[in-house]
């Protein structure tokens, strides 16, 4: 009879056995938890940052607006003064309203 090298054969292990035992552990739950936990930190995060520069943007063109508006209101006022519209009356040769022009409205 042949004698059998035991030393030579070794045993392999298995490709999936550290995953096995993963899944078969009561820590299982536990894993999964956290990286879910993990993953939607991650997630929040990068909503936050998104928001944030979509924010930026609307402040800016808020910004821009309120500027926009001031400026409206300026060109408004130079265009009603009094000393303008004496000039305007000047060049149409307007004059102020008598009593038969004004209409009182009840």
């Amino acid at each position: 009879m042949t004698r059998r090298n035991t030393r030579s054969i070794k045993k392999k292990p298995e490709k999936n056995f550290y995953f096995q035992k993963l899944i078969k552990s009561r820590y299982f739950p536990l894993i999964c938890c956290y990286i879910v936990i993990g993953l939607s930190f991650v997630l929040v995060r990068m909503k936050r940052i998104e928001q944030d520069y979509a924010y930026n943007e609307i402040s800016h063109k808020l910004i821009n607006v309120n500027n926009k508006i001031k400026e409206l209101k300026a060109n408004k006022a130079q265009l009603l003064s009094i000393k303008n519209l004496r000039k305007i009356s000047k060049r149409y040769k307007l004059k102020e309203p008598d009593h038969k022009h004004i209409i009182i409205i009840p």
